[in-house]
């Protein structure tokens, strides 16, 4: 929603700068979302009060601490067995910690784009609201991976496909 806000008001921002009596013209199943309405009208302060509820609402940045983790490889099995492997050792560790409501674990599941460029691809989104989060996370950075599957982690994701 934010990226798409931005996008919006930056187009029609530069269609105004071109010639004063300039529109912009976009095509929508959902004329009525406050994004497009708030990107209409230039107004901000809406989109940011309509926008940060939800965020807070949905426990997603700034309002709690969130991390994806990105399974990548050839083979799918192998990538899958590491991401469902990753999740259960996340879960353990998660039970240890004694975190269970803070934190909520997500996945693993293919992703969106699950081959792109020659890899299968499955994550796990991490949320979480306890001061502990970053240990919590800095623990499963210590979990083994014996496979050739590449694993990264993407704080704060902007996009999740």
């Amino acid at each position: 929603t934010e990226r798409t806000f931005q996008l919006i008001t930056q187009v029609a921002g530069r269609a105004g700068r071109m010639l004063p009596d300039s529109k912009v013209i976009l095509q929508t199943y959902d004329p009525e979302n406050y994004v497009l309405q708030a990107a209409k009208k230039y107004d901000y302060n809406k989109f940011y009060e309509t926008e940060i509820l939800t965020r807070q609402m949905l426990s997603y940045p700034p309002a709690a601490e969130m991390v994806r983790i990105l399974f990548r490889g050839e083979n799918n099995s192998e990538v899958l067995q590491t991401a469902e492997n990753y999740a259960q050792a996340t879960i353990t560790t998660h039970r240890i910690m004694g975190l269970t409501q803070e934190i909520k674990i997500l996945g693993p599941v293919i992703c969106a784009h699950e081959h792109l460029y020659g890899k299968f691809r499955y994550q796990i989104i991490i949320k979480g609201i306890n001061p502990s989060f970053w240990q919590f996370i800095n623990n499963l950075s210590l979990i083994p991976n014996r496979g050739k599957v590449h694993i990264t982690y993407d704080v704060d994701p902007i996009e999740m496909m």
